[in-house]
């Protein structure tokens, strides 16, 4: 759980930052509203090509 919580906390943290909202950041790494929904509340297991496009955005 603990690396969830770290995850969901960086991407919210980086997302806000940015100042998007969920919708557009899931549309600027071409992942769904509920990928971004589900690491921001630690939730799922969110797919490594997920999670790169993310690190790479």
């Amino acid at each position: 759980m603990m690396a969830k919580k770290l995850l969901g906390d960086a991407v919210k943290e980086e997302r806000l930052r940015r100042n998007l909202s969920q919708n557009a950041l899931a549309e600027m790494v071409h992942v769904s509203l509920r990928t971004i929904s589900d690491i921001e509340n630690y939730n799922g297991n969110p797919r490594f090509e997920n999670l790169y496009l993310l690190a790479s955005y």
